[in-house]
């Protein structure tokens, strides 16, 4: 009885810690999926180049691009 608790208690502990990686360790691996915007943009000086895209996210009121 008292290793099934040990075993309940943790799954549970890998179930929060999945969780909670997922939530605060956020990777920008998911941004590359986004629509294509506008690009490339130079800077200023004409050194950098950069691409843009935008995600967007529904909503009761048409959602917001982000």
């Amino acid at each position: 009885m008292r290793k099934r608790y040990k075993t309940l208690i943790l799954i549970i502990i890998a179930i929060l810690l999945v969780i909670g990686y997922k939530k605060y360790f956020f990777t920008f691996d998911s941004l590359g999926e986004g629509t294509y915007y506008k690009g490339p943009v130079d800077s200023p000086n004409g050194i950098y180049t950069a691409d843009s895209y935008f995600k967007h996210w529904g909503g009761a009121t048409g959602g917001a691009n982000i």
